[in-house]
């Protein structure tokens, strides 16, 4: 079943902001648990913003390692875990998109986890499987180099072949 999308926007959904009250990343954890629940439902589009939304925050509260919106320093274990969970969400986002049947921007999405982390497998084949959707000359060669990438660190993972067979 395919659905058509619009971008992936609420009108409730502030990118970057954590609701009074709230740690950055307590803010970004409830974001991910709303796009966890809107994935369950099918609804891609909020998912996808929830998503963005979770990594929004987390990239304006955390980034430099200098806290923007705390009075506070954040302690070094949560830089750690907004770091994971940013790309956690990152990552996710890609597969909302995916499901989204939304190719140029879940391969966006993946090429920003891979930015911030070059040797994460998951928004590799991710970025694959959205490149080779894309059916052109540029994107195939790219996904082709993709899959020798995540075939080279995992030779024995059936996964990997899936993305082979798109």
């Amino acid at each position: 079943m395919n659905i058509t999308l619009a971008e992936d926007s609420d009108e409730d959904l502030h990118e970057g902001v954590a609701p009074n009250g709230s740690t950055p990343l307590e803010a970004a954890q409830g974001a991910k648990v709303g796009g966890l629940a809107a994935a369950k439902a099918s609804n891609w589009s909020r998912a996808a913003a929830s998503f963005r939304q979770a990594a929004s925050i987390l990239q304006a509260a955390y980034s430099d390692s200098k806290p923007r919106s705390l009075v506070e320093e954040p302690e070094a274990g949560d830089i750690t875990e907004a770091h994971a969970l940013r790309l956690d969400c990152l990552n996710n986002r890609a597969q909302v998109l995916i499901l989204a049947e939304r190719w140029p921007d879940a391969e966006a999405a993946a090429t920003e986890v891979l930015a911030i982390d070059a040797s994460n497998l998951k928004a590799r084949f991710r970025r694959c499987r959205a490149r080779l959707q894309l059916l052109e000359e540029k994107w195939l060669a790219a996904a082709v180099e993709d899959f020798c990438v995540l075939r080279k660190a995992e030779p024995h993972n059936p996964k990997v072949n899936t993305c082979a067979s798109v």
